[in-house]
């Protein structure tokens, strides 16, 4: 598995505060900063500076949208804190859920593949006590979550010519072998080998590799798992692709980030109730 780095952008708001006041270093004001680099960005009415590389294609990337986006932060003292650049992994987000209103409004400015740098000023810069530096790249920009998740899916199965049945409920199933004709119920113990992987590819989970199938109560799983499973019988085998609100939700794990749909490999060994 490719390692990644996925910070929220909360998290990173924190760090510039932190970094900046335990620097032990006199922190310059925004207009100090950009005298010192030489920069003469543009100002909106609201006091944002930003600094606009490439507008973008579409429509643009305001509260309403989700997006997926990939970010640079720096601090005051132009050392950059973390992000997302130069990652397999762009952070997920709709955007009118992020609490820094001078991001938002920057974003704003920009469609799918638009770059810019945007200085966020204490005062549209949430809870934050210090600005906040970003240097973005919106790579996509989506109506809503459920768009987002379903495109993915979609575009990874005609990439790869599959053909997968999407469900009510909204997870997408390739049933390879159907298995026995008795299926598991919700209250089932099962033994599954998997293999659980991101739509680039990149695996996450596995217990094919690992050597050793998983054995789990189902009711205690995530719910595209106790929708998918029961499609299977004993020795059934297929590949079951789950949308984030069916998997790990806004706020992700420690190996999944927030709001990415996933797939699973699975073959149902045996199951009990």
């Amino acid at each position: 598995m490719q390692r990644f780095l996925y910070i929220s952008l909360l998290t990173f708001s924190l760090l510039i505060t932190a970094a900046c006041g335990d620097s032990g270093t006199d922190v310059p004001t925004l207009e100090e900063f950009f005298e010192d680099q030489g920069l003469t960005p543009q100002q909106s009415s609201s006091g944002l500076y930003y600094t606009i590389f490439d507008e973008g294609a579409g429509d643009k990337a305001d509260r309403s949208k989700f997006i997926l986006l990939d970010f640079s932060q720096f601090d005051l003292l132009n050392q950059r804190l973390g992000g997302t650049m130069n990652t397999n992994f762009p952070a997920a987000l709709e955007l009118g859920t992020v609490n820094i209103p001078g991001l938002i409004e920057g974003l704003a400015l920009l469609g799918k593949g638009g770059r810019a740098n945007i200085y966020v000023p204490v005062q549209l810069a949430g809870n934050n006590t210090l600005p906040l530096i970003y240097a973005v790249e919106v790579v996509e920009v989506y109506d809503s979550l459920a768009e987002y998740n379903d495109s993915e899916i979609e575009k990874y199965l005609e990439t790869n010519e599959l053909t997968a049945t999407r469900t009510d409920e909204g997870i997408y199933v390739i049933i390879k072998e159907p298995g026995e004709e008795e299926k598991p119920t919700l209250s089932s113990q099962v033994t599954v080998d998997y293999h659980g992987y991101f739509l680039n590819g990149d695996v996450f989970d596995s217990s094919v590799d690992r050597g050793e199938p998983a054995t789990f109560g189902l009711s205690g799983v995530i719910q595209g798992w106790q929708l998918g499973i029961p499609l299977f019988g004993k020795g059934g085998k297929g590949t079951i692709f789950i949308p984030s609100n069916l998997a790990y939700g806004t706020q992700g794990n420690t190996s999944i980030p927030p709001n990415y749909p996933i797939a699973f490999n699975v073959e149902l060994v045996e199951f009990s109730e």
